[in-house]
């Protein structure tokens, strides 16, 4: 809703960089919100139970 009011908005440059910076934030969206759900999906499942340990290995090992 700002973006008409925003300096120099209908410049070419600025749609390039607005353009650029969206390219760049959208992958990492998106790995963020798959690892939320799938969080969600762990917590929901009920596959852990409150006191049990989990071992985190590490898979270079």
């Amino acid at each position: 809703m700002a973006y008409p009011y925003l300096p120099a908005s209908h410049s070419e440059a600025f749609n390039g960089v607005s353009m650029l910076a969206g390219l760049m934030l959208s992958p990492g969206a998106s790995s963020i919100v798959g690892q939320v759900r799938s969080g969600f999906s762990l917590m929901y499942s009920r596959s852990l139970r409150p006191g049990e340990q989990v071992k985190a290995c590490d898979p270079a090992a």
